[in-house]
């Protein structure tokens, strides 16, 4: 009888035990996904924030690319146009 009591007192105490086990386990995975869910929103936020930074590069570069023309059409335009103007300016004076 007195084994019969033992092992009664034991199965209420792993009961118990597995019981708050599980529901610490539970606890974890609730945090778990709670954490996980938010590293799903940031690398949502980042990737789309990557794709504006390459389409502001992008940007920048065509802006670059037609600056540069203009820029070298202006320049080479405007050295043109002072030989000209020194040459005739020279020829004029005398």
């Amino acid at each position: 009888m007195d084994s019969l009591i033992k092992s009664d007192i034991f199965f209420v105490i792993t009961t118990f035990i597995v019981v708050v086990v599980g529901g610490l386990i539970a606890l974890v995975l609730v945090y778990l996904v709670r954490i996980l869910a938010d590293v799903k929103k940031l690398s949502q936020k980042v990737r789309e924030e990557g794709e504006r930074m390459v389409l502001d590069i992008e940007g920048l570069r065509e802006n670059i690319k037609k600056n540069t023309i203009k820029l070298s059409d202006i320049l080479s335009f405007g050295l043109f146009r002072k030989s000209r103007v020194r040459k005739h300016n020279i020829t004029h004076n005398k």
